[in-house]
């Protein structure tokens, strides 16, 4: 009678973890933000990660893990140009070591240059994870840092990728950094994207519909003058 139950017990909890790990890795993979790039490029959407949105599984486990990758699909960083490209992938301003995995291709562990060059129109993938310090998350904006891909041959900068960690507990980040919201690739965990705010356009429609409003004003008077 212990025995058995003992072995329902033992069963029990067995079910449990592997229903845990499951719905656990089921929130990592929901809480990661995701992005895609184009290399050359100077219009690649930021990358907006808030820990706010991260469910309590990971606030309990790991609150200070962040996650970053291209997803499953087609996204990915793709080579628009007619040429091949020598790429090299670059983090700036992270705040703590970051495990950056190039899994689809073969590349220096150290450097994270890629050994053999990207052809026209092939893409690839990258999977970010960092650490952030216990400092940095209870703030607005805990930190902005930047993934660059790099040309190996002279050192120039292809493309770039802002990474802003946010916790929207504290206020309004979109209004902090002054950037949009850009709901493009869904919202898991943070997944916000955001562009520069640009209120050129505006301003032109403004100025326009003005300049409209006042030459109605003249053509009325000169008609009540002929009158």
């Amino acid at each position: 009678m212990k025995n058995a139950i003992v072995k329902t017990i033992l069963f029990l909890l067995t079910i449990g973890i592997v229903l845990s790990a499951g719905l656990y890795r089921t929130a990592l993979s929901a809480e990661r933000a995701q992005f895609q790039a184009k290399i050359p490029g100077k219009d690649n959407f930021p990358i907006v990660l808030d820990l706010a949105n991260q469910g309590w599984p990971k606030k309990l486990i790991q609150p200070g893990l962040v996650s970053i990758s291209n997803g499953h699909g087609p996204m990915g960083i793709q080579n628009i140009s007619k040429e091949n490209l020598n790429v090299q992938v670059v983090l700036k301003g992270f705040p703590s070591e970051a495990d950056l995995e190039i899994p689809e291709l073969e590349y220096d562990e150290e450097t994270y240059a890629l050994k053999q060059p990207l052809k026209p129109k092939q893409s690839f993938k990258i999977d970010l994870s960092v650490e952030i310090p216990k400092e940095y998350r209870n703030k607005l904006v805990g930190f902005s840092g930047e993934i660059q891909f790099i040309n190996q041959k002279d050192q120039s900068i292809l493309s770039s990728i802002p990474v802003h960690i946010v916790n929207s507990d504290y206020g309004d980040p979109y209004k902090k950094l002054n950037i949009e919201r850009q709901p493009l690739f869904g919202h898991g965990g943070g997944n916000g994207k955001g562009k520069p705010a640009d209120n050129t356009k505006k301003q032109e429609n403004d100025k326009s519909k003005g300049e409209e409003n006042k030459q109605s004003e003249k053509e009325q008077s000169k008609e009540e003058n002929c009158h």
